[in-house]
């Protein structure tokens, strides 16, 4: 994978929460519109409200960190660098959903990446291949960091950095 197709695949991730902010902006307003002029309860209407207030937030929220992103992501700007000590500690994560509207068994990729002090990359992917080339990228940038997850390294990372929220964080969840 090359530093454009990392970058684009990063910047992405944002997008898609950006429209569902816009999304329950919209809904919020329209159905707060709509509750008032058709002289429905004030309760429903200040329902519609907050979930047009909370999309305003959620977009501005996005709008925010896609600002602090191109002004310059310290992971980015670590691997353009050649700062091949700033990740510590990466591993890619397959989950397989039982049922889903698409199929069975189908599988979710992501690559958690993490610093000395928090995880600074959590991106889902779309398939194995593209997981396994961002994931020869990172080992490439970075070749000290401790690749995969297992109970041991994953206790050895929160003792050494303090990594905080990920102590529960990776229990198997139910069926």
């Amino acid at each position: 994978m090359s530093m454009d197709e990392f970058k684009k695949l990063f910047f992405q991730t944002g997008e898609n929460s950006k429209i569902a902010a816009l999304v329950g902006m919209s809904i919020g307003i329209l159905g707060c519109i709509t509750f008032l002029v058709m002289g429905y309860s004030i309760y429903g209407a200040a329902a519609f409200a907050f979930l047009a207030v909370s999309g305003a937030y959620g977009y501005y929220l996005n709008i925010k960190q896609e600002a602090r992103m191109k002004s310059g992501h310290p992971l980015i700007k670590a691997m353009e660098a050649g700062n091949s000590d700033y990740i510590k500690w990466f591993y890619v994560t397959v989950l397989t959903h039982k049922q889903t509207i698409k199929a069975a068994n189908f599988k979710t990729y992501y690559i958690d990446a993490y610093d000395d002090k928090k995880n600074v990359l959590d991106i889902g992917l779309k398939d194995e291949e593209e997981c396994d080339r961002m994931a020869a990228l990172l080992a490439s940038k970075f070749p000290d960091a401790v690749q995969g997850f297992s109970e041991d390294i994953r206790l050895e990372m929160i003792l050494k950095y303090n990594y905080k929220g990920i102590k529960d964080r990776y229990e198997p969840a139910g069926d």
